[in-house]
């Protein structure tokens, strides 16, 4: 008898054991998560020397782990920096990626990659990276009233840093004013454009400023030229003037 109630207590014991074992969540269940990543760039174009800006937000469900980004720029030569570059569930980080001034002109791609212990999913996205400078150049025709009058140069001020940049034509004759020009300028940025004239031979003194109007220089990734920018202008002095500013 004795015997058959220790049977049966351990019989009861076991069963008790088992179901409290059964039951136990596992180790994997409890640190699964699963991640999602979002990555936004304020732009997608950067200049050469420059930096580029990405907001990269990663949530996730379950409980919480250290996760650690990484951004994989191929062979392009690009540099990058996550601030933070480790976070807890859901959080955001600030992703900048640094472009050498010798960084070549084109499309790059970058990946970002966020991981605990393994990684878990990546999102791609195309950087272009624009050459500093441009070569411009064109057709400068401008119409002289004054047969007296003849060009003189053609200036280009910058409309953000106020830098002006001038090119200069050697006299040739009266009332040449038509000249082919090139000048290097600066990407993605606005030029106020003014003809300047000398004075005439004779008796009329004809000569100053006159402003055309505005150019925009933009060449996309993989140019650093733009041509064909003519410029044209009608320069008329009214009866009893002999200057224009």
């Amino acid at each position: 008898m004795t015997i058959a109630v220790i049977v049966i207590a351990l019989l009861v014991i076991s069963s008790i054991a088992w179901i409290i074992f059964y039951y136990q969540p596992s180790v994997e269940k409890q640190t699964s998560t699963s991640l999602n990543l979002r990555v936004s760039f304020n732009q997608t174009n950067v200049i050469q020397g420059n930096n580029l800006q990405a907001e990269v937000n990663v949530t996730s469900k379950g409980n919480l782990e250290n996760v650690t980004l990484s951004c994989d720029t191929g062979d392009s030569g690009l540099g990058f920096s996550f601030e933070p570059a480790t976070g807890a569930s859901n959080f955001m980080s600030v992703l900048t990626v640094h472009v050498p001034d010798s960084t070549p002109t084109g499309n790059y791609s970058l990946t970002v990659t966020p991981s605990r212990g393994e990684a878990v999913e990546n999102a791609s996205c195309i950087v272009s990276v624009l050459s500093a400078n441009v070569e411009v150049s064109g057709r400068l025709e401008v119409y002289l009233v004054y047969p007296d009058g003849y060009l003189d140069s053609v200036q280009f001020q910058d409309a953000q840093t106020k830098a002006i940049y001038t090119v200069t034509f050697p006299f040739v004759s009266i009332d040449n004013s038509a000249r082919d020009y090139s000048i290097t300028l600066q990407n993605e940025h606005t030029y106020n454009v003014t003809v300047n004239f000398n004075q005439g031979i004779g008796n009329i003194e004809f000569g100053g400023n006159y402003y055309v109007g505005s150019l925009y220089v933009y060449a996309p990734a993989g140019n650093s030229t733009i041509s064909g920018q003519n410029i044209n202008a009608y320069v008329y002095a009214p009866p009893g003037n002999s200057t224009i500013s």
